[in-house]
């Protein structure tokens, strides 16, 4: 079981305010759970991708941590960035509040620039003393509901919502209003993966969107089981009792739940499957009405030349811009 409270606050123009879940325990077991995940974004030569620039040698090296729903528009980032220069960007991403918790609890990896999948967790930096320049908004990333590749009797996601319900939970393309097939109709749902809500957005997002389907359907946490990192692990074997969601450190681990067909289905970022070759569009479900808007923060790391290069990046990406729209639709996330 997940030990934390949700704390619901309202949902205003389509955005979440601080929907944020408060792990309870002491303060040493916060900052050792916080430190436990810390594998997401690691030092040493672990990065999940690392960006170095035609310019030899290298002069200068940034770590860039970023959540994990961003992680492969971020290689596109920075390749293109570091194109023609004598800069290195290693890549490391995790869950938004883990890299949060990790820069703030004295940023042992030397983080230089983050980009969360929301606001609270940049903030929480700026709140810190930690950041160089307030935190800017980059991206609104757009959650969904992905089938797993066996699902049950239909690879279809729309066959797995009932349409026209009294709720108001809004799907893309489908009648308002939707609510989710576990407790009744064919197909069901009957597992389902989320991120963790403690420390990931996205996983926020999903609470908030099974919670305004049904409240049977969210009941603050009480039917999810913290699977952590156990992706390979059929969630059915899990859990017990009235527990049916299967809740993982990231987004990007619960993309790999539902790919391993641990899991009927659940709740990811559209840039995580945008790509057609590899998830059909007729196995996801977008939730536009429930857009998350993204935001970045620059570390103070005591490091002119670094701290020079992330604002460099920063600048090169432009937000705004007409350039930089093009990318986030390219790359499945909403312009603002």
């Amino acid at each position: 079981m997940s030990f934390y409270l949700i704390l619901l606050e309202e949902k205003t123009m389509n955005q979440f305010s601080r929907y944020i879940p408060k792990v309870i325990g002491t303060a040493a077991l916060l900052l050792a759970s916080a430190y436990s995940y810390a594998v997401d974004c690691p030092g040493g030569s672990n990065f999940y991708h690392q960006s170095i620039g035609t310019v030899t040698p290298i002069t200068t090296t940034i770590t860039v941590a970023v959540a994990s729903n961003f992680k492969d528009p971020a290689i596109d980032l920075a390749d293109d960035y570091v194109a023609g220069t004598s800069y290195q960007v290693n890549l490391c991403h995790g869950s938004s509040g883990t890299i949060s918790s990790s820069i703030t609890g004295g940023n042992p990896y030397n983080i230089a620039l983050f980009l969360a999948a929301d606001q609270s967790f940049a903030t929480d930096v700026v709140e810190a003393e930690k950041n160089l320049g307030s935190e800017f908004r980059y991206a609104n990333g757009v959650p969904v509901f992905l089938l797993s590749p066996n699902a049950y009797n239909s690879n279809v996601a729309a066959d797995y919502f009932l349409t026209g319900q009294g709720g108001y939970a809004t799907a893309e393309g489908l009648t308002p209003y939707v609510v989710l097939k576990h407790y009744s109709g064919t197909p069901t749902a009957s597992t389902i993966a989320i991120a963790n809500p403690t420390n990931a957005p996205y996983g926020v997002a999903a609470s908030v969107i099974l919670g305004d389907m049904s409240p049977d359907l969210w009941n603050s946490g009480g039917y999810a089981y913290n699977a952590g990192t156990a992706v390979t692990t059929a969630c059915s074997s899990l859990i017990s009792g009235s527990q049916w969601q299967c809740e993982y450190n990231n987004v990007d681990l619960t993309l790999q739940s539902i790919d391993n067909n641990s899991v009927t289905g659940g709740f990811v970022g559209w840039s995580q499957v945008c790509d057609s070759g590899t998830y059909p569009s007729a196995r996801y479900v977008k939730f536009p009405d429930y857009s998350l808007a993204q935001y970045g923060v620059r570390i103070d790391i005591a490091s002119g030349a670094q701290e020079t290069v992330a604002a460099d990046l920063v600048s090169y990406m432009d937000v705004g811009s007409g350039a930089w729209d093009t990318f986030l639709t390219d790359h499945c996330y909403e312009t603002f």
